[in-house]
């Protein structure tokens, strides 16, 4: 059903419709690790490759109609999408946070200065560390300080979350929607809830519990019991009066275990040792083995595992079929066709769900990032 041409100039094939319909108005913009870590952008269907910067990029992340990219010395730039004018924002020593309502925020790693980063950049908080973005908070530490800070991105009022004496930090937390969920350090390891601002602290859990971390935020939180054989367990966010229950029982020799995603009440776990993954339904015993693999993501209605080459099933398992036949890392989806990096080559290729694959780039990439 495509528009199929030959341009004997360039030796290459022009496949139009097909790619017209698999989102080829979009653009990957990656740093070359075989070119300096220039910086370069491709159109999705790979068909044309223009250079942006000779700067050498680490980290390339795109939004709102802009590319971010940091130097090797921690500088933060911002360059429209054609790379025709392009301003430096911070100077050195920022770390990228992440994004939101548009705004960029940054971290120096040198100063613990949070920057703000719209039409001008703004100082919203001084002396942090471990700084990370969690919707609309920025959650760090203060030096010497056993609380964790959490600063509104709103009001840029600061609240601070606290355990008693126990060190918390963005690290040892599980940021859950609304909510922050924190395992204490006692011998059991009981489960902890607060609000998005670190207030209103609740007692959920006391099982020994280990909180998995690939989980959708819903009314239910997903934990192993280390005392029950790497079980996962779920307990309601409101605590277990609200509802509990075994949510996958696995075999005896099982060392490690955790859950790779969720979808609904779907939830995908990983026995470690043996790299089986297999699904369950909570609230019901039932038990499908979904395939062999290092990795699992969801988009939409399709399964992607990635084990020695890429495949793609059905959300139950169903019609599983290769559709790249090396193993790919950072996988992603853009319409009806999945972006990765190839494990071994390390260059960016695209397949479609039919199994049809091709190279975007010919070189390496230290960093890359899809516009929207």
């Amino acid at each position: 059903g495509a528009d199929v041409e030959w341009d004997g100039e360039r030796q290459r094939v022009i496949i139009e419709t097909a790619a017209a319909e698999d989102g080829a108005e979009a653009y990957i913009f990656y740093a070359s690790a075989d070119d300096y870590s220039k910086i370069y952008r491709v159109n999705a269907d790979g068909t044309e490759r223009i250079k942006i910067s000779d700067a050498c990029a680490e980290t390339v992340v795109y939004s709102g109609g802009y590319l971010y990219y940091t130097d090797n010395y921690g500088g933060i730039y911002r360059c429209d999408a054609g790379g025709e004018s392009c301003e430096r924002l911070l100077e050195s020593g920022a770390q990228i946070l992440g994004f939101y309502e548009d705004r960029l925020y940054c971290a120096d790693t040198e100063s613990g200065a949070v920057y703000e980063i719209g039409d001008e950049v703004k100082n919203i908080a001084s002396g942090t560390e471990n700084a990370e973005l969690h919707g609309g908070y920025i959650y760090c530490n203060r030096a010497g300080e056993a609380s964790m800070i959490a600063l509104n991105l709103d009001t840029y009022a600061e609240t601070a979350v606290t355990m008693g004496e126990i060190m918390l930090a963005p690290y040892n937390c599980v940021f859950y929607g609304k909510y922050i969920l924190v395992q204490d350090d006692s011998l059991y390891h009981n489960i902890y809830r607060f609000d998005a601002d670190g207030s209103n602290k609740m007692y959920i859990n006391s099982d020994n519990s280990r909180i998995c971390q690939n989980q959708s935020a819903d009314e239910n939180v997903l934990f192993v019991n280390n005392d029950c054989g790497q079980d996962i367990y779920y307990v309601n966010i409101n605590g277990n009066a609200y509802g509990a229950g075994l949510a996958a029982d696995l075999p005896d020799d099982v060392v490690y275990s955790d859950v790779l995603a969720q979808s609904g009440d779907l939830v995908y776990y990983k026995n470690m040792y043996r790299m089986e993954i297999y699904r369950t339904r909570l609230g019901t015993d039932e038990v499908l083995y979904v395939g062999y693999g290092d990795g699992l993501s969801i988009f939409g209605d399709k399964l992607f595992i990635d084990y020695e080459g890429v495949y793609i099933s059905d959300l139950d398992g169903a019609n599983l079929y290769q559709i790249y036949p090396r193993a790919a890392d950072d996988i992603t989806a853009l319409g009806s066709r999945i972006y990765a990096v190839d494990r071994e080559y390390g260059n960016i290729i695209s397949a479609d769900f039919s199994g049809a694959s091709r190279y975007i780039t010919n070189d390496r990439v230290l960093s890359w990032t899809v516009s929207e």
